[in-house]
């Protein structure tokens, strides 16, 4: 790799202790896997126009005309759902650049 592109602080470590954050690392992606179902499940759920009336009377004037409400359930949603899909990449590189020893900035997207 380039010499400005090394991180030093990673190639001098104590093994002993990056063994648990190897461990803590590992955990901490199967908790963004783990955690993913029920995000999608909840902002699903939120965006609703259905269950957003039930929970603030201002929603339904909206729902009772079928086109927007159609609108509404169409793109809030699918938009709700790609900023959260957004932030996924962004937690893997903050896992990875805290938890594991990568040596080089550019090794972040090979373990990505």
């Amino acid at each position: 790799p380039d010499p400005t592109d090394i991180i030093y602080a990673d190639l001098q470590r104590d093994p002993h202790a990056q063994r648990v954050r190897d461990f803590l690392g590992y955990c901490l992606i199967a908790g963004v896997f783990w955690a993913y179902m029920p995000c999608v499940l909840g902002i699903s759920y939120f965006t609703s126009l259905e269950n957003l009336q039930s929970y603030v009377p201002a929603f339904k004037a909206l729902a009772d005309s079928p086109s927007s409400a159609a609108l509404w359930d169409g793109l809030v949603s699918s938009l709700a759902l790609q900023l959260f899909i957004g932030f996924v990449p962004t937690f893997f590189v903050l896992i990875f650049s805290n938890f594991f020893v990568l040596k080089a900035e550019a090794w972040v997207q090979h373990r990505i």
